[in-house]
């Protein structure tokens, strides 16, 4: 199930109208990752860490069409 996630949450990475789902979908997996290597099955969570400052980059540089399709007009591009 986690790899079907991730690799739709990589498709809609693709396509620009469609990266910021991708982009939640995908840090929200993550940090679920991280939370079950510290938890669960121990290793090191660092790779999930840095998909999780990536996808939250894609997502702040998205900010105003995330702002767009919730209604709040006037956000900054």
């Amino acid at each position: 199930m986690t790899g079907a996630v991730e690799i739709i949450g990589g498709l809609l990475l693709l396509a620009p109208r469609t990266a910021m789902v991708g982009a939640a979908l995908l840090l929200v997996t993550m940090v679920c990752a991280i939370l079950t290597h510290l938890v669960l099955i121990g290793g090191n969570p660092a790779p999930a860490f840095v998909l999780v400052i990536l996808n939250a980059a894609i997502l702040w540089l998205r900010r105003a069409q995330i702002a767009q399709l919730i209604g709040r007009p006037g956000t900054p591009a």
